[in-house]
């Protein structure tokens, strides 16, 4: 499973977070405890996102573009790519709020994790697409960087 804060660690470790906090214990002791509750059930919010991407990509390439009209252009795409990131960066921000004994402690530090989720999101967004496009039989616009790779 990847680790949401793993892509965090990039930016900080744990200890570097941490000393952010090492003149007030109590301070200290809210980070741990926010640090340890994000990365005890940081799988959730990336399942959540899988399913939500997903759903909205077969929505789109399947019972969309199977309705009448004119459906399959790029920016019909972009919009349920867009609205998908809406979806994501919501629901991932309102689960890391839950999920966490103390929410308001580093707001910032939680919306980092959902920013990471949303990249996450639209970088699958983009891979499903391409696998529909050149496995699936949607009439849908194809929309790829390298038009002459093969899958």
């Amino acid at each position: 499973m990847i680790n949401l804060l793993t892509v965090l660690t990039w930016f900080t470790s744990k200890k570097e977070y941490l000393s952010n906090y090492a003149d007030n214990e109590s301070a200290k002791k809210a980070a741990t405890r926010l640090w340890n509750a994000i990365d005890s059930s940081d799988w959730i919010p990336f399942v959540i996102m899988i399913i939500l991407t997903v759903a909205i990509c077969l929505w789109y390439f399947f019972p969309y573009n199977n309705e009448p009209g004119r459906h399959y252009h790029p920016k019909h795409w972009a919009k349920f790519g867009v609205v998908n990131l809406i979806l994501v960066f919501i629901t991932t921000l309102g689960l890391c709020c839950i999920l966490t004994p103390n929410p308001s402690f580093d707001i910032w530090f939680l919306v980092k994790i959902v920013i990471a989720n949303t990249f996450y999101a639209l970088v699958l967004y983009y891979a499903i697409s391409n696998i529909i496009n050149r496995k699936g039989k949607s009439n849908a616009y194809p929309w790829y960087i390298f038009k002459n790779a093969r899958i």
